[in-house]
């Protein structure tokens, strides 16, 4: 496995703290997460991966996670893991170039799930909204009810620009890859 980055699916729960007030919202605290985190990169150090990839794209997970990459590669050479957050400052300049503002459950979200699949959108509960708010400072409940931070209107939702996007963040991601690790995981654009 010397040659080897790792990449494992989800986790279906993280840190989601923001959104209590949701009904159905779970989460853990961020030192459960940073504690889980760690374990699970000690577990697979035995197999002596060149690395270890976490790909997130919840922004409550994002503190948690650059905690675990800093104490795992500060204290340890191998695995060198390395936290890839899809909403980046390369991806997040790349989504404005089509929205005029990103936010939270708004149109670039939605036209990204609209992208993988339209059936995952419930069109018919889109509703016009704009709404500004710091959810790093407050609550998802106290700034916007709905949980949608931003604008979402019908007119927004956009699968194929969603679909550009999701291309974008995988040869960003690709390309991430290849310059922390010294490794190719197929052709730009071939994964897409």
């Amino acid at each position: 496995m010397p040659d080897r980055v790792l990449l494992y699916p989800l986790i279906a729960v993280g840190a989601s703290m923001e959104h209590v007030g949701f009904i159905g919202t779970t989460w853990v605290r961020f030192e459960s997460l940073v504690h889980y985190l760690l374990d699970f990169v000690e577990s697979v150090s035995a197999w002596n991966p060149v690395g270890v990839v976490f790909v997130n794209g919840h922004g409550g997970n994002v503190d948690a996670l650059n905690m675990v990459v800093k104490e795992w590669n500060y204290s340890r050479t191998r695995p060198r893991v390395y936290h890839y957050y899809v909403y980046n400052r390369r991806v997040v300049n790349y989504i404005t170039s089509y929205f005029p503002s990103f936010g939270h459950a708004d149109a670039v979200e939605t036209s990204l799930i609209a992208a993988i699949s339209r059936d995952l959108v419930r069109w018919d509960r889109i509703i016009d909204v704009d709404v500004r708010g710091d959810i790093n400072v407050f609550r998802t409940m106290e700034v916007s009810g709905t949980g949608i931070v931003g604008s979402l209107r019908r007119d927004l939702v956009k699968p194929e620009v969603g679909s550009e996007i999701l291309k974008f963040i995988i040869n960003d991601l690709l390309k991430q890859v290849r310059d922390v690790y010294g490794i190719e995981i197929g052709s730009e654009g071939s994964n897409a």
